[in-house]
């Protein structure tokens, strides 16, 4: 049985779960003058309870306030990224784009250095036929 809200056991013994406001796993043992929760879980005892608080009041609705509160406001550290981002990667995509572009134009006009039967590629092991390919895999590999 669920306790419906906030308040103080007038008489009665039971153990409450109230993990879901403490994160403590075992129930709780509530006798007289201790305090209850509204949404904790009773056990198999029987409590009477003054209502000490309800709605806006209750201790679920204040955590629910102060948890909406922190998803709403964004901290400077966020607003400075964001703004860093915003310039940061267009710049990264450009730079990628660009050199794609200037690699597959040489490679377009036959200018895309080639090694001899003699000596190792210019461009270390990498042994790519398909020019365009190797323009695109050097863009990607710019944003690295």
């Amino acid at each position: 049985m669920q306790v419906p809200v906030d308040g103080r056991v007038l008489y009665g013994v039971s153990a409450v779960d109230e993990s879901m406001i403490t994160g403590e796993s075992l129930p709780q043992p509530k006798r007289s003058d201790d305090r209850v929760v509204g949404g904790t879980i009773n056990g198999s005892g029987v409590l009477y309870v003054l209502v000490t608080a309800v709605g806006a009041d209750s201790t679920l609705a204040q955590i629910m306030r102060v948890v909406a509160d922190a998803q709403h406001r964004k901290p400077q550290i966020q607003a400075f990224a964001d703004r860093i981002s915003a310039v940061f990667v267009p710049v990264v995509i450009g730079i990628a784009v660009a050199t794609w572009a200037a690699w597959a134009i040489t490679g377009a006009v036959g200018a895309m250095p080639r090694p001899d039967g003699n000596t190792t590629s210019p461009m270390g092991t990498l042994q790519v036929d398909d020019d365009q390919l190797l323009a695109f895999m050097f863009g990607c590999a710019s944003i690295y």
